[in-house]
């Protein structure tokens, strides 16, 4: 039997319709997508799906976006996750925070046009390797 290799990610986003709207579009691309509202609901579900793919709003609830990044990225299991962070542009400070932690930023305005660039570069191991940081320079 071939097995097949599945692209399921995960969305967080406390905002009903932004978080809907990125599930569909995710979904529309050959995603297997799940939709949280609270960042602090993210880690029992983590632990048992094996995502490619985490989508985090800019204000998130149950903990700042940060925390939530920072608590990825400092654990073994799910640093290697890619992330995707749909930010406000005039959330500077965020948004440069982020970007230290190897987040892809796209902006709230345009994450629809923004969101394709970075997909494409999970289409391959190497290309994904890359994104998130572990593996050679290009």
């Amino acid at each position: 039997m071939n097995r097949v290799n599945l692209k399921i990610a995960l969305v967080i986003e406390p905002e009903d319709g932004l978080r809907r709207s990125a599930v569909q579009f995710l979904r529309n691309r050959g995603w297997i997508v799940h939709g949280l509202r609270r960042a602090d609901h993210a880690f029992p579900v983590l632990s048992k799906i094996p995502y490619n793919l985490i989508v985090i709003g800019s204000e998130l609830s149950g903990m700042t976006t940060v925390e939530f990044v920072r608590i990825l990225s400092d654990s073994r299991e799910f640093r290697a996750i890619p992330l995707i962070a749909i930010a406000k542009p005039s959330t500077r400070a965020l948004i440069a925070e982020l970007e230290t932690f190897g987040v892809f930023l796209a902006n709230r305005g345009t994450w629809k046009n923004d969101m394709p660039r970075f997909l494409r570069t999970l289409d391959s191991p190497l290309d994904r390797e890359r994104a998130v940081g572990i593996g050679p320079p290009p």
